[in-house]
This record gives C-alpha cells, structure tokens and sequence, in this order.
C-alpha cells in the first residue's frame, strides 16, 4: 500500500495533449482552467466529476451547442 495522499480513483482525466492555456488561462484542449488542472492530481472523486461537468459545459458553449443568442437566430 502506498503512502501517498493521491486519491485513487477511476475518473479518467479530461486531457488531450493539447496544453495551451487562453487568454483566461483555459486550456484549449481540454477546456479546464489552469487552477482545475493544477488540482487534478490531489482532487477527490466528487471533485473530479464537478470539474469534468464543467469541462463538458464549456465544450457545448466552445462548439457552439448553447443557446446564447448570434447573429444567426435574428430574423430578418
């Protein structure tokens, strides 16, 4: 058994090899922000699932599946 406090757990993490941080320190590739990635490694469970639900969050809104208002749903 090891000693460390490295939670065990079996919530993959949402990195994809792309490590880029933005503007506002978000990273492009996964969409986690540098705080959420420094943490990873010592988060629990619960916590890894909140961040991948706002990972997942981000992604819709990155790719264009949220239901902000562009341009396109003005009609003419």
């Amino acid at each position: 058994m090891s000693s460390t406090s490295i939670p065990e757990t079996n919530i993959p993490s949402p990195c994809v090899a792309i490590c880029k941080l933005d503007e506002d320190r978000l990273c492009t590739g996964c969409f986690r922000t540098a705080d959420e990635i420094a943490e990873w490694s010592r988060a629990t469970e619960e916590r890894r699932l909140e961040i991948w639900q706002a990972v997942e969050q981000r992604q819709k809104v990155a790719s264009g599946n949220s239901r902000e208002i562009s341009g396109s749903d003005i009609s003419k």
